[in-house]
């Protein structure tokens, strides 16, 4: 199996939410004569060195993880991020794409999503917000007012940040959300990079 665009043999990360769906989106890719390989906390030290090794030593092969399960591996040249399940936070988000393409080369990350995901996330977004702030109000008791105040903004930053990614209307280059968001550095078209300038790079070109 190769990826057209890339024409190269592939490796994926897909990521869901929960370890409980893990067997269940293995079984479907499986389905399609898929190689795939899982890592979550319920399965044995042994097993996932395991099957690390046969990730990182395999090609067109598929690794089912959880969100946030990805810090701090040591993964070999990964060629696509799915997300099952999309993130909640755009520094998770950030952390999960840093695996993808280490060896500096094209990668590609993809959110697989409907109207009903994107409206999950959205609430799952507002009821953190809600939390972190009567977690403010707490934490304002037994800790400095700034810095309670402040570890809850760029939590709620960042949340906001991933709701910009997942706007249908937000037409602005998808990368320079979190480049201006980390580095204040602004991209008005990264030409080919992402839908949002894919999509109004093609539109001028047929005008």
């Amino acid at each position: 199996m190769r990826i057209p665009s890339l024409n190269e043999k592939f490796k994926v990360i897909c990521v869901v939410r929960k370890k409980e769906y893990i067997p269940e989106i293995e079984n479907i890719y499986k389905k399609y004569k898929f190689k795939c390989v899982s890592l979550y906390s319920d399965l044995e030290m042994s097993v996932k060195q395991r099957n690390m090794e046969k990730f990182n030593n395999t090609t067109d092969i598929i690794l089912l993880t959880t969100c946030g399960n990805l810090i701090g591996l040591d993964i070999a040249s990964c060629t696509v991020l799915v997300h099952h399940a999309i993130p909640t936070n755009i520094d998770d988000y950030i952390q999960d794409i840093g695996r993808i393409r280490r060896d500096g080369r094209f990668g590609i990350s993809l959110f697989y999503a409907t109207s009903t995901t994107v409206r999950s996330v959205k609430n799952l977004i507002s009821e953190q917000s809600i939390n972190l702030s009567k977690s403010e109000l707490f934490n304002d008791s037994i800790l400095s007012s700034n810095n309670s105040t402040c570890a809850n903004n760029v939590l709620t930053t960042g949340m906001d940040k991933l709701c910009e990614i997942l706007n249908k209307k937000n037409i602005q280059c998808l990368h320079e959300i979190y480049t201006n968001y980390y580095d204040n550095i602004k991209i008005e078209n990264c030409i080919y990079r992402c839908t949002n300038c894919i999509n109004r790079n093609i539109n001028f070109l047929k005008t």
